[in-house]
């Protein structure tokens, strides 16, 4: 007995995923892919969003980071194998990238005048915060009928000079004191 078999050709849809593969950057030796790493690092109070999230970029892949500062403090740059300001920033990697957000912590200046009503401090910058290391003038003006005394900061007396210039170490109160003229 002779048993004969015929097929007959089916076109069957190939589905084609667009899935992109991410290869782990251990597997690029060998798979000899061009897979670069790109490693994080935070200095301050903050953090980092990093879009896409891999532990694999190949060449040409735009990576987005976005540095947020936890509240009071503030985002100061990028640092390692670059040293950028942009926030966010963008890059595509060429190689294995190391780089580190920067944050400063924010302060901020509370003036007061003893007597209350005895004349007028200016403040300059006039502003809510201050970072690490920045420059602040503060004059006191007296009022007729008084004269300035001395600055108060943060309860040590530092200043008898009206006009002088704090930096921003830490959260400063300033209080400024007068007398009455004689």
């Amino acid at each position: 007995m002779v048993i004969s078999l015929r097929f007959r050709a089916i076109a069957l849809p190939i589905i084609i995923s667009s899935t992109l593969l991410m290869l782990d950057c251990d597997d690029k030796q060998a798979t000899g892919a061009d897979c670069y790493s790109l490693t994080m690092d935070i200095t301050g109070a903050g953090t980092v969003q990093q879009i896409p999230d891999s532990t694999c970029y190949h060449t040409g892949t735009l990576i987005t980071l976005t540095a947020v500062a936890v509240e009071g403090n503030i985002f100061n740059r990028w640092t390692g194998d670059v040293v950028r300001y942009d926030n966010p920033y963008q890059l595509s990697l060429i190689r294995n990238t190391s780089l580190t957000a920067n944050f400063m912590a924010l302060y901020s200046i509370s003036i007061d005048m003893e007597p209350a009503d005895a004349g007028i401090v200016y403040v300059d910058p006039d502003q809510e915060y201050y970072a690490t290391g920045d420059s602040v003038g503060l004059w006191a003006v007296p009022d007729s009928g008084f004269v300035f005394a001395d600055w108060i900061i943060n309860d040590d007396t530092t200043e008898t000079n009206p006009a002088f210039i704090v930096i921003q170490l830490e959260n400063i109160m300033a209080t400024a004191r007068f007398t009455e003229a004689r």
